[in-house]
């Protein structure tokens, strides 16, 4: 239980509010990737025979994350992975409390930084409360709820970070500004799209190839594809049951943003780079994580989806996402 001379301790050693962010900063990141390693091994990624083992989840849904720590998780697969994402993530929910409460003490003195932490602890509980369900791998929309989570901690920790170093912004037309936000969405969308693609279990639909053989798919493909709250099927073997032009339209989707975001954000660190200045670093990085992404996502359909390089894909989107971030930090005329 936190009492208030412990609060206040923690909040007067100097340094602490920004070190808690940096440091719960570093355990989501820590998270995010375990979390995608754990989910893109359980779906069968690395597995033998490829692909044909791809999908091979089982009748019976894997047993809750939490008894991996009992003798009943002993023989559970990547045992060491879960051990090691549900202590950080515990962690995490103790940091993200601190800077919770420390968030409400600095309002009080006018400070700002208390809505992100309204947000930070209110998708804390909400990841938490989604753990639960995390073992069921027939139910996608779980999958996006987490990796969606957990990228949402990450840009807003980022955000409240930067804005107690960043102690000016740099002024531009509102055009940029749009455009920073713009980015942000379409990155986004391309983050969940990518884990819209794990949670159906659809990465094998175009068979190691740029391009699937149903290149534009129907309005009704889209609807049934993207139906957020239906469940995947199981066949009596335990594999994954989901019709071709489903996984395809999903697949097909995922790539088609993938060049959306290459054209668009490649263009907004060009603008970047003109506007020059502080933003002349973000707008490399931008770039530079822009590029790895793209060579990793070719990479990854050349080898048939490594399991090293897939989740290597997740990290650098990550690590983009932070950059976009930065960016509209930079060019926020107001402190958050």
């Amino acid at each position: 239980m936190m009492t208030k001379s412990m609060t206040n301790n923690l909040e007067n050693r100097s340094g602490v509010y920004t070190s808690l962010i940096y440091i719960s900063l570093l355990l989501t990141l820590c998270t995010v990737v375990l979390s995608a390693y754990i989910r893109l091994s359980q779906s069968g990624l690395n597995c033998s025979p490829w692909p044909d083992c791809y999908g091979q989840i089982g009748v019976q849904a894997e047993k809750q994350g939490i008894t991996v720590l009992t003798k009943e998780g002993a023989e559970m697969s990547h045992k060491g992975a879960r051990v090691a994402h549900r202590f950080i993530a515990s962690t995490l929910g103790v940091t993200i409390l601190l800077i919770f409460l420390i968030s409400i003490k600095r309002k009080f003195r006018g400070q700002p930084g208390l809505l992100a932490a309204i947000l930070l602890m209110g998708t804390t509980i909400f990841l938490a409360l989604l753990g639960y369900k995390t073992p069921s791998r027939t139910i996608p929309w779980i999958t996006l709820g987490n990796l969606g989570g957990g990228m949402f901690m990450l840009a807003t920790l980022w955000w409240l970070g930067q804005s107690s170093l960043i102690p000016d912004r740099i002024k531009t037309n509102i055009a940029t500004q749009i455009f920073a936000i713009a980015a942000i969405i379409l990155l986004s969308l391309q983050i969940l799209s990518g884990a819209w693609v794990s949670a159906n279990f659809a990465a094998t639909a175009c068979n190691s190839r740029l391009l699937c053989d149903q290149l534009w798919p129907t309005a009704v493909d889209l609807k049934e594809s993207f139906f957020l709250s239906r469940e995947l099927i199981l066949d009596q073997q335990g594999s994954i049951l989901l019709a071709d032009q489903f996984a395809q339209t999903i697949n097909m989707t995922h790539r088609y943003l993938s060049v959306m975001c290459m054209l668009f954000l490649g263009f907004f660190a060009f603008k970047l780079m003109k506007v020059g200045g502080a933003l002349t670093t973000t707008s490399k990085a931008i770039a530079a994580f822009l590029l790895i992404e793209l060579l990793l996502g070719l990479i990854s359909i050349y080898y048939q989806l490594p399991l090293v390089f897939v989740t290597a894909h997740n990290l650098v989107a990550a690590l983009l996402l932070l950059s976009l971030v930065n960016a509209l930090m930079y060019l926020c005329k107001e402190r958050a």
